[in-house]
C-alpha cells in the first residue's frame, strides 16, 4: 500500500495532508484570479449578463473573497456564513451579520419553521464551499434555487470521480466545467500575505449548473495569467 504520509504530500491533497492541521471550520479561501478567470469564462460563453439580472448569493463567504470581487463588477450580492467573520466590504454588498447555516436556507415556498435565510426568487449561488461538504452543497443549492438559475462551485478536479457524484451528475449536469489551467493555492483563514496565490499540487475548477439543464456538460480551460514559455 505504501507509506499514505508520503503519498498524500505528493499529490499535494491538503484536506488529506498529515503535514498540515486542518483550519477549524474547514475555510480556505479561493484565490481572487480564480474570480477573475470565471468571471471572463462568463463572458466567453455568454453568461455573465445573465448572472447580472438577479442577485448573487454567497452562502459561504469567508472574508468576501468571492462577494467583494463580485460587488466591484456590480453584481448583486448577498454574503453569508456559518461563522460570520471581519471583513471590509465592497460597496453594495448585503452582508447578513449573523450565523446562517446554509443548510437551513430555503425558498418562501419551501415552508421552513423558521429558515435562517430565505433566498431572493431567481438568484444564483457563487461560492467555494467545505470540501468535506460539497456534495450536499451542490445539491441543497439546486434545490433551493429557481428554474434557470446557477450554481457555481469552485472545487478539486477531482469532485468529478466517485459514485455518489456519478448519480449527482446524472440527475444534475453540469452547464460548464471550467478548469484552471494553472495551480492555484487557497489560503487558511484568507491570509494570503503567508500564502501566494499560486503554487500548490491540487487542480481545481469552476462547475457550473444551470437549474433545469439535463443535456450534457461543456468543458472549457481558464487561460493562465502567467504565461510560461512551451
Amino acid at each position: 500500500m505504501g507509506n499514505k504520509r508520503s503519498v498524500y504530500g505528493a499529490l499535494g491533497a491538503s484536506n488529506h495532508s498529515p503535514e498540515l492541521e486542518r483550519e477549524k471550520n474547514d475555510f480556505y479561501a479561493m484565490p481572487p484570479v480564480a474570480v477573475n478567470g470565471l468571471l471572463n469564462m462568463l463572458s466567453k460563453h455568454g453568461i455573465y449578463n445573465n448572472l447580472r439580472n438577479y442577485p448573487v448569493y454567497e452562502p459561504c463567504c469567508g472574508k468576501g473573497h468571492i462577494a467583494n470581487i463580485l460587488a466591484e463588477k456590480n453584481f448583486e450580492v448577498i454574503a453569508s456564513d456559518l461563522v460570520p467573520r471581519e471583513w471590509t466590504l465592497a460597496p453594495g454588498i448585503i452582508r447578513i451579520d449573523r450565523s446562517v447555516d446554509f443548510f437551513k436556507v430555503g425558498r418562501v415556498s419551501d415552508g421552513l419553521v423558521p429558515p435562517d435565510y430565505v433566498i431572493p426568487p431567481h438568484a444564483s449561488i457563487v461560492t467555494n464551499p467545505p470540501y468535506g461538504m460539497s456534495n450536499d452543497c451542490v445539491r441543497h443549492a439546486l434545490d433551493i434555487v429557481d428554474d434557470g438559475a446557477y450554481v457555481m462551485m469552485f472545487l478539486k478536479i477531482q469532485f468529478l470521480e466517485t459514485i455518489d457524484r456519478y448519480k449527482l451528475f446524472m440527475k444534475n449536469p453540469p452547464l460548464w466545467v471550467f478548469v484552471c489551467s494553472e495551480r492555484m493555492q487557497c489560503a487558511m483563514n484568507g491570509d494570503f500575505e503567508k500564502e501566494n496565490q499560486y503554487g500548490g499540487a491540487v487542480c481545481y475548477a469552476w462547475y457550473v449548473w444551470q437549474k433545469g439543464y439535463h443535456g450534457y456538460p461543456s468543458i472549457d480551460w481558464i487561460p493562465p495569467t502567467k504565461q510560461k514559455n512551451c
